[in-house]
């Protein structure tokens, strides 16, 4: 078997989509060995590669739940302990500004000017704050380091669905509606929009009228039709193609009785 089969086979039989081509490459040049001679080859020889692969998945998953997790409860401790150092260092500082304020000496014709302690406050913290979790502070860059990474998990998750949805449209049109020209039916579903919460039942009737124009715009109105059975497709062009059986097996038949009359009278 040669190595491109064999890792689609895999793909196929382990049926998971968290896994890079990488991964799948080099548990199929692992294995290969084993698949070299064709006659050989059984459900058995798959179980062990599957194994590996399925435990590397799940194996996978729990980190990426893990990472998750323990990267939001990290960047939550460490916000909460650079924003209390903030407070407390805005209070040092506007502690030593009042104390600098009130040993300067004053002109004794002016009234002495009492600064606003909680307004130095209020101001180095507002300062501090912006220094430790601006855009461009630790907090900053790990705050959107998470977000950026939420957002590639949760597009990662839309994708998976919408390319189900196009196997499951795929199917449909082959194994139930029996289209015959695989190329136009992945032609028309490539140009389907699709998105992770469409209505599939919508989808299928969709799909089928874009399936039936890509097929009359590249082969015409032929004697053939889109689906197997004739023109048209569906039940009606089924039931034709069952009659049309059963009108020449009653044929051959009502032949054969012909034949053997004949043949009676002659002996």
């Amino acid at each position: 078997m040669e190595k491109n089969l064999l890792i689609q086979n895999l793909k196929t039989k382990a049926g998971i989509d968290n896994l890079s081509d990488r991964t799948f490459d080099e548990v199929a040049t692992l294995f290969l060995p084993q698949f070299a001679e064709d006659d050989n080859i059984t459900d058995e020889s798959y179980a062990q590669p599957l194994q590996i692969l399925k435990t590397m998945s799940g194996q996978l998953r729990h980190e990426v739940a893990d990472g998750i997790t323990k990267g939001k409860t990290q960047w939550e401790t460490e916000q909460k302990t650079a924003q209390q150092k903030a407070i407390e260092d805005a209070v040092a500082a506007a502690k030593a500004e009042w104390e600098k304020a009130t040993q300067t000496p004053k002109p004794e014709d002016k009234p002495e000017e009492k600064p606003d302690f909680a307004k130095l406050v209020a101001d180095e913290v507002a300062k501090l704050k912006g220094e430790l979790t601006g855009d461009d502070s630790a907090l900053g860059k790990l705050a959107k380091q998470f977000t950026d990474y939420m957002a590639k998990v949760e597009q990662e998750k839309k994708d998976a669905i919408v390319n189900k949805i196009r196997e499951d449209l795929k199917s449909y049109l082959l194994d139930v509606r029996l289209a015959d020209r695989e190329p136009v039916v992945n032609l028309a579903i490539k140009e389907m929009e699709i998105k992770e919460d469409s209505d599939f039942d919508k989808l299928k009737i969709d799909v089928e009228k874009l399936y039936e124009a890509k097929y009359k715009e590249f082969y015409g109105d032929s004697g053939s039709g889109p689906y197997a059975g004739g023109a048209g497709g569906g039940s009606n062009s089924n039931k034709d193609f069952e009659n049309y059986i059963k009108q020449k097996q009653a044929e051959a038949e009502a032949a054969a009785n012909e034949t053997k009359e004949i043949e009676a009278k002659l002996l």
